[in-house]
């Protein structure tokens, strides 16, 4: 194996400790969600004291809708961080396990 090809190698399972980006996002993008769907629920629920009873039944679907996706956008999010969070400490296990026992041949 060539010098190159070993450093290349290295690098890469160096870069296995790298935290997972996409979860992380995803995360965010969940709490953005559910921030959101509050933010939305409380100008809605003024407005829905407002409406006649017939508008009421017509809409009354409306306030079950923010709170189920808010809730679900809050569950998604945390177990994106908890998943993103265990996925990387076994990443970053397997790199240590890896790199210790083969960094001494080329450097």
């Amino acid at each position: 194996m060539s010098h190159r090809t070993w450093t290349t190698l290295c690098e890469r399972v160096q870069n296995l400790s790298d935290p997972i980006r996409h979860s992380v996002a995803l995360g965010w993008s969940c709490v953005g969600l559910a921030g959101g769907g509050i933010l939305a629920l409380l100008p809605w629920l003024a407005a829905y004291k407002q409406l006649t009873p017939d508008d009421k039944l017509e809409f009354s679907w409306i306030t079950p809708a923010i709170v189920v996706t808010t809730i679900a956008a809050g569950v998604l999010g945390a177990y994106s961080f908890w998943i993103g969070r265990i996925i990387g400490e076994d990443r970053q296990r397997h790199a240590r396990q890896v790199l210790p026992g083969t960094g001494h041949q080329y450097t």
